[in-house]
């Protein structure tokens, strides 16, 4: 039976309703399967009030068993991929696509195996409750590959601010926040309650349009100024140092330092970028030490409350400072002590003023 007449038939909750679930879930991947209302919910939201789905290029990133990438399909997008690390998710997910006529390209593999490119991303990634932090992967990447994404998330107000901190971090901003109850049946065998409801939040993302073409430009600037520098330290460094990455790639042999108070986005750094020297500081009672000796400091999008406290350190250790704010009328940029610089959208101070 073709899709469309498919589903002139019966919603589109009821349609996935029919697929089948995982056979063998696996408690450290966080395998439980979006239940259909919540994945008619996201998919509704991204068709009828976005205009994300029609006609568009789709990615269901840690698919499943393919729910929401399936009923992308079933709301007429152009095309579909879905990429799971487990086999038994895939097999599971081919089977669901041919039983309702999707045409999905299914792929085993980790999500870092994508290479393209795609309009709109739909992922119900692990919260990260077995494995701390698996939910940032996927907004890493989904961000890179789409213009708009839709994940779904532990809800809870310390959860949504760090995901809002977290996707400012990555250059992309939240258009839409939606708290839904998400229904998880007793699948895994410490489940205790044969359903057990959770609260979840649903978030649109979008990229922001030239944000990587900003941030590379000014890594340009910097190699370009400070081609004999010995050291430059960007403080608050926070998830994507991207930055600080081209620098290092353009001045190999000036020593590229990278400070934050969070400890865990230190050490994740330095696992997946040892090029670059991690070190914690807190800029608020800064260890002067390790900004002694550079030519530059300097910080993407810092809080205007610490734009005071950056000067200080700056001045104290004769370096030159360079801030990107968020936005150039955010309240902490208007020192008269710095100068605007137009083509970075930033402010700069010198150590000789």
């Amino acid at each position: 039976m073709p899709p469309k007449a498919m589903w002139k038939k019966r919603a589109l909750s009821s349609i996935l309703s029919t697929l089948s679930t995982h056979p063998h879930p696996r408690a450290r991947l966080e395998q439980y399967t979006i239940d259909s209302e919540t994945a008619a919910d996201v998919l509704r939201l991204a068709a009828y009030t976005y205009g994300d789905i029609l006609g568009k290029v789709v990615f269901d990133l840690g698919c499943g068993t393919g729910r929401l990438g399936i009923g992308a399909y079933l709301l007429g997008a152009g095309a579909v991929v879905g990429v799971d690390i487990d086999g038994d998710a895939i097999a599971t997910a081919t089977s669901n696509g041919n039983a309702v006529d999707a045409e999905v390209s299914w792929i085993i593999g980790d999500i870092d195996c994508l290479k393209g490119v795609c309009d709109t991303v739909v992922q119900n990634p692990p919260f990260g409750v077995q494995r701390r932090q698996a939910d940032r992967r996927f907004l890493q990447k989904s961000l890179e590959v789409a213009k708009v994404v839709y994940s779904l998330h532990k809800g809870g107000a310390k959860n949504r601010a760090f995901i809002e901190k977290f996707v400012e971090d990555l250059g992309g901003e939240i258009t839409t926040v939606l708290s839904l109850k998400m229904p998880i049946p007793a699948t895994l065998p410490f489940h205790r309650k044969r359903k057990h409801i959770v609260d979840v939040d649903l978030f649109r993302l979008s990229r922001c349009g030239n944000a990587r073409d900003q941030y590379a430009e000014i890594g340009r600037w910097i190699a370009k100024n400070y081609s004999k520098a010995r050291k430059i330290v960007e403080v608050g460094v926070g998830a994507l140092p991207s930055v600080a990455i081209s620098v290092k790639e353009m001045l190999p042999n000036v020593e590229v330092v990278v400070t934050d108070v969070n400890r865990e986005r230190l050490a994740e750094i330095r696992k997946t970028h040892p090029q670059l020297r991690t070190q914690f500081d807190d800029i608020l009672t800064p260890n002067l030490g390790v900004y002694k000796g550079a030519s530059l400091i300097y910080s993407i999008r810092p809080h205007p409350e610490l734009v005071p406290y950056m000067i200080r350190v700056a001045r104290a250790v004769a370096a030159d400072l360079l801030l990107r704010p968020l936005s150039i009328g955010e309240a902490g940029f208007e020192f008269t002590e710095l100068k605007y610089v137009g083509s970075l959208r930033a402010f700069f101070l010198s150590a000789t003023t």
